[in-house]
């Protein structure tokens, strides 16, 4: 059986996924493997390809894991991981010779559907093996915006206005009605559980109306959300278990050309710059003071990443939430905590061990 010595934790890092935003978390992954603490911990990988097939790797310490070998491991079939329910589940596969593997906790890197929204935790949690996140219900409620935006509107929290559509509501969608209800010209159509900007069409004026253009991004999600544009500063805030407190970033601007932070920007633009707000600020104070019962209202887990928006009267709207944010070399979640942690294998570190309840021989 494969699992933790007494020195070693045996972290499962799970990356890939069914969802568009699966490259993302390859490139996460990456930034994991190449920054875990090997002296503390042993590292197995788990592969999911985009037809939601599960691929178990060993962790081989002279190999330089690229993008490109990382993906490699998702078209294997020799690798192919089995859960074995016994008193005891177990994870294995044919180059592993069916050897119980039972890691200390799962690592999970995989973003938007399946990755994020409760269908993966409630896999681990059929495992009765810790996993770092937030848990089923969290997951979902946060994932799904529509959802994510009921609970906090029900609680009282100042979020970006909205109103929902069906696909059967496009035959009687207008632009000026849809203007007249959310009073403004220009406004979001977004699918409602979807990350990282995927799917979102910004509408300027009624030349950009397209009923055509708005059915499609029900390809995306059964539910879309109708937002108004709010022209502002667009903020971000971190939050960490930080050995079972949690710990509020100071909140960062992001600097951009457009009217929102597109996918390309978020992943692909060198030029985007981000500026924290001063500690003392009573706008800082606000968004983490509001990021701190978000968190906690939502029951979420271990870590997460809150975007706001502040408008030219600097009032304060919720946008999102993510769960499990980007842990690329880019990611602005691991530039928050540059000030508290000293670098990103503490980081890890520290996320992993404030998120196992109970290991044995430690």
């Amino acid at each position: 059986m494969i699992s933790s010595n007494n020195r070693k934790i045996l972290v499962a890092c799970i990356y890939g996924g069914i969802s568009l935003e699966n490259e993302i978390s390859i490139k996460s992954a990456i930034n994991i493997i190449n920054n875990i603490d090997l002296n503390k911990f042993n590292l197995i990988l788990i592969g999911i390809n985009k037809n939601g097939t599960f691929h178990l790797e060993d962790f081989d310490i002279n190999i330089n894991y690229t993008f490109y070998n990382l993906k490699r491991i998702l078209n294997k079939k020799s690798n192919i991981l089995k859960i074995v329910y016994n008193k005891i589940p177990y994870i294995t596969s044919n180059n592993f010779k069916n050897k119980k593997i039972i890691p200390d906790i799962f690592f999970p890197i995989t973003h938007g559907i399946f990755g994020e929204d409760g269908n993966l935790q409630g896999i681990l949690n059929s495992l009765k093996i810790p996993y770092i996140g937030s848990n089923l219900k969290s997951s979902c409620i946060s994932s799904n915006k529509d959802i994510f935006k009921d609970v906090l509107k029900n609680n009282n929290f100042p979020i970006i206005p909205y109103f929902k559509i069906y696909k059967n509501d496009i035959i009687n969608l207008s632009y000026k009605g849809i203007a007249k209800k959310i009073n403004s010209k220009k406004f979001f159509v977004k699918p409602s559980n979807q990350g990282s900007s995927i799917g979102i069409n910004l509408i300027k004026s009624e030349k950009d109306f397209n009923k055509e253009k708005i059915l499609k991004i029900f390809n995306y999600s059964d539910i879309l959300l109708i937002e108004p544009l709010i022209i502002g500063k667009e903020i971000e805030c971190g939050i960490i278990n930080y050995f079972g407190k949690i710990k509020v970033s100071n909140s960062f601007e992001i600097y951009r050309k457009n009217n929102f932070y597109s996918y390309k920007q978020k992943y692909f633009d060198n030029n985007i710059k981000i500026k924290e707000i001063k500690e003392n600020s009573i706008i800082n104070k606000k968004i983490k003071n509001l990021s701190y019962k978000i968190f906690n209202i939502l029951e979420c887990k271990s870590l997460a990443r809150i975007d706001f928006i502040i408008n030219k009267n600097n009032k304060i709207f919720i946008n999102e939430i993510n769960t499990i944010p980007g842990f690329t070399e880019k990611s602005l979640y691991i530039k928050m905590w540059n000030k508290y942690i000293l670098n990103i294998k503490e980081l890890i570190s520290i996320i992993i061990y404030s998120s196992i309840k109970k290991i044995k021989n430690l």
